[in-house]
């Protein structure tokens, strides 16, 4: 439990300043709190997500755990979309945080996983079962609806409807196969399943609201600071929403992968990657429209039916990460993840992230790479 105690004790110097004295502390300050803040609710969710399994429907488990094990990835992007309604300066940072936490996923995070599974146990290959399937099929539709955006150069409502109803359909459709029950060796979890449920379901539902309340009052100040910063330093804004606000707000998830990684539980943990992937290419960038739209009804402002425009550099941004998903689902249909795939996967995401002027030539080496590799599944399979 002293894990659950140390989790609750990072988000309390945040809490302690948001309601004192917020306006006075330097933003530096203010990242550094509200992002341990929210580090440490994530950490809260995915303990209290895994624990509930015990309790609940596996198609409610399902869905919480989606919909929650991202829920600070979410929030920021959602004050983004929200403060987008009525400042066009934030649509560029509503879809830089969306796309760099999208290309986190992949470019770092499946990598890492790979990586520690080598060093673990020798192994140059990770390989799924059949029940990776359903994930697969909606990473692959929801990357081809995603060049759609790219052309069109905007998010609209239809899309909202669209990947909506396609995250609806992927929980659907996960609810409808056979939930694995977790291991409950991993710690918290396993000590909150032993207590009785007089105990253990009270303690789980705590979690759920502490950490929801954690994160609500710390993805506006946290994405604040990060602006302020970008704007002292003379860096640039959207690299600092496009990468430090994902890295903190995917931490939680990152860690715990990782600790399953080192624990020879790789698969899993690449699996729950591949699914927080889905979760933010459908769930993810269909709030981006619907908040935008509200955002301007609530303002009244502007046509509340426009859809959130993207420019060139916003353009290039989405059709980047469009081609890193395909490429990624390429890599992996046939159910084996390889570590020369790992390595080919991180060089590209590292190339692009270090020398952002060459971005585009990465989009067609994603592409370009894309053909050769589903050949070569398909000759495998």
């Amino acid at each position: 439990m002293h894990y659950v105690l140390i989790a609750i004790a990072s988000t309390i110097p945040w809490i302690i300043v948001r309601f004192t004295q917020h306006e006075h502390i330097s933003p530096y300050m203010s990242a550094l709190l509200s992002g341990t803040c929210i580090v440490g609710a994530g950490f809260l969710l995915t303990w209290a997500s895994d624990s509930s399994r015990k309790y609940i429907s596996g198609a409610l488990a399902i869905a919480i755990v989606a919909l929650l094990a991202v829920l600070p990835e979410y929030s920021v992007d959602m004050y983004l979309s929200w403060k987008a309604g009525i400042n066009e300066q934030y649509t560029h940072y509503a879809v830089a945080n969306m796309t760099g936490a999208n290309r986190l996923l992949i470019g770092l995070g499946w990598s890492v996983i790979l990586f520690i599974h080598f060093i673990k146990t020798k192994k140059r290959e990770i390989e799924f079962d059949e029940k990776i399937r359903n994930e697969l099929l909606i990473l692959f539709i929801s990357t081809i609806w995603s060049f759609n955006i790219f052309f069109k150069s905007s998010i609209s409502l239809f899309d909202f409807v669209f990947l909506f109803a396609l995250f609806v359909f992927y929980i659907y459709r996960a609810s409808q196969m056979e939930i694995e029950e977790l291991e409950e060796d991993f710690e918290p979890v396993r000590t909150i399943q032993e207590m009785k449920p007089s105990l253990g379901i009270p303690l789980i539902i705590f979690m759920f609201a502490w950490s929801g309340f954690c994160i609500f009052i710390s993805a506006e100040p946290f994405a604040e600071s990060l602006i302020e910063i970008g704007r002292s330093l003379n860096v640039s804004e959207f690299l600092l929403i496009q990468w430090v606000a994902p890295l903190a707000s995917e931490a939680p998830e990152f860690i715990v992968t990782i600790i399953w990684a080192f624990k020879e539980r790789s698969s899993d943990a690449l699996r729950a990657l591949v699914s927080s992937k889905v979760n933010q290419w459908t769930l993810l960038i269909s709030t981006i429209p619907l908040v935008f739209t509200i955002s301007k009804i609530f303002h009244g402002v502007g046509n509340v039916l426009a859809p959130l425009p993207l420019d060139h550099r916003q353009k290039w941004e989405m059709l980047l990460t469009s081609a890193q998903s395909l490429f990624a689902f390429f890599i992996i249909y046939d159910l084996k993840f390889s570590l020369i795939e790992a390595s080919l996967l991180f060089l590209l995401f590292f190339s692009q992230f270090v020398f952002e002027q060459i971005r585009e030539e990465v989009t067609f080496a994603y592409l370009a790479l894309s053909i050769p590799f589903l050949i070569l599944k398909l000759k495998r399979k």
